[in-house]
């Protein structure tokens, strides 16, 4: 089965230069396009498998280097952000509240991804927290990248208009009532603390945001997906495939490629799929990233 897997990956990788050699066009937008990608590989003995940080850092890699074309070919790319967290270069909170910072201070317009683990905390358990490389919670040591601290200060120019973070229970906390914070009064919740927004529907259709997240547990890369027949998709096929119907077929939307990947593993449209409501939407599932 590994072998399988590693082939399919070497695959990818040749299929990513043939997707790149079709970037040929001038770019047609005068909004400056950021973009980041993260992965923090924080690993969680007895959940993490053997092979979850190569698959995934290989994925990410992939997402990397069509990202990058894709934003400095059709739009203009001023500045982008990428992290890969290791034991010996790892990611801690304040690269994300940095990268973040960055990003808004520097471009008209951003898109995230970020893959990892993240966890609850705070009052009632109502905030979210992306574990940073060195996280541990015995004791706790303080690299989590929290909600209220070190991703909502560095969001507020309203730009992180393209979000998918592949993290634990990401999606949920959204959305909210006045005032929008807790009783102690800090923000919480990633939806709203990576956007500033409380106006995005769920798997909306209007809107100039797009926030993806999941509303329980995020599947491992190295997780063959439940339910098809046969069964042949690992997670990490679908990340990337979600990103490559993004940017190979240029004018697809958020749910085009959610559909594109549900009819390839399951037959059946994403809204009839095992994982709708599961895999959150919030805002405008029709966006691309050309947004």
């Amino acid at each position: 089965m590994r072998l399988m897997k590693i082939g399919a990956l070497l695959l990818l990788s040749i299929l990513i230069f043939s997707v790149l050699s079709s970037f040929l066009i001038e770019s047609t937008k005068a909004d400056e396009y950021g973009w980041g990608v993260f992965l923090p590989n924080n690993v969680i003995a007895g959940y993490d498998s053997e092979n979850e940080v190569y698959y995934s850092t290989v994925i990410c890699s992939q997402i990397c280097y069509m990202l990058h074309y894709y934003y400095s070919t059709y739009h203009y790319s001023w500045y982008y952000e990428t992290a890969c967290g290791s034991q010996q270069d790892p990611i801690h909170p304040g690269d994300y509240s940095t990268a973040l910072n960055n990003l808004q201070t520097n471009n008209d317009k951003v898109t995230f991804f970020s893959k990892g683990h993240c966890v609850p905390w705070g009052y009632a358990y109502w905030h979210r927290e992306l574990l940073c490389t060195l996280a541990s919670f015995n004791p706790d040591n303080g690299e989590e990248a929290k909600d209220s601290y070190d991703i909502w200060p560095y969001t507020g120019g309203f730009k992180n208009r393209f979000s998918l973070i592949w993290h634990c229970a990401t999606a949920d906390k959204y959305p909210q009532g006045p005032p929008y914070q807790d009783p102690y009064g800090l923000k919480y919740g990633m939806p709203f603390c990576f956007t500033h927004n409380m106006g995005m529907d769920y798997y909306g259709s209007s809107g100039s945001y797009v926030y993806l997240g999941w509303i329980s547990t995020s599947p491992q890369f190295d997780d063959l997906i439940p339910y098809q027949n046969p069964g042949t998709v690992w997670w990490f096929h679908f990340a990337y495939y979600f990103f490559y119907y993004l940017i190979y077929e240029q004018y697809n939307s958020v749910i085009g490629a959610l559909n594109e990947l549900s009819y390839w593993i399951w037959g059946v449209s994403f809204e009839e799929s095992p994982y709708y409501g599961h895999l959150i939407v919030w805002g405008n599932a029709n966006m691309g990233l050309s947004y």
